[in-house]
């Protein structure tokens, strides 16, 4: 799944979640319906300032829309962990081992 599918179909998801139309949507984006259904459909990309607009829309974090959602701080303690820093433990959870 490429990024802009995931972010796409997280946007419908969050939409349909609050019982909003793809109309509505689209109106708070300042595009059309239409252009709205290809983004969902993960045919496009938003820009910077619509996924900024899709944020506060929607209240929530910026890791919403990212398909890993591990913060990179746990992605960097599972790699040193994995490096031998003994003093690190990897949280499995979060990136396995290879």
């Amino acid at each position: 799944m490429t990024t802009e599918s995931f972010i796409g179909e997280r946007v419908r998801e969050l939409r349909r979640g609050r019982r909003i139309t793809q109309q509505g949507l689209a109106a708070v984006l300042g595009i059309t319906q239409g252009h709205l259904s290809q983004l969902e459909r993960g045919r496009g990309a938003f820009t910077a300032g619509q996924l900024l607009i899709l944020l506060r829309h929607f209240n929530v974090a910026l890791d919403e829309f990212s398909p890993g959602k591990a913060s990179a701080g746990a992605q960097i303690q599972n790699a040193l962990a994995r490096q031998g820093a003994q003093q690190l433990v990897e949280d499995e959870s979060v990136l396995p081992s290879e």
